[in-house]
């Protein structure tokens, strides 16, 4: 009973460690809020933030760069973390 317990433990920190260092980083998500104001009418922001980029992760930056230019923004609002 003891070894099933070991690894059940062994395989959920195995789960743990590859969404933490392969499945999260690579999840971006896009969500519209629509503001009722008139004086930002036909205004586009984009807010984003915490991207915790590293030296060796161009190629994440370049995926984040691109969705936010896919949404054709008329201003860009970062905010966070952007370490390098």
């Amino acid at each position: 009973m003891l070894n099933m317990k070991k690894l059940f433990f062994l395989i959920l920190i195995t789960l743990l460690v590859v969404y933490r260092f392969f499945i999260e980083p690579d999840m971006l998500t896009v969500t519209h809020y629509k503001i009722n104001d008139t004086q930002l009418k036909g205004i586009k922001i984009v807010f984003v933030g915490d991207f915790h980029i590293k030296t060796y992760q161009s190629k994440r930056l370049n995926k984040i760069v691109d969705l936010i230019n896919e949404q054709q923004p008329d201003i860009v609002l970062s905010v966070g973390d952007f370490n390098r």
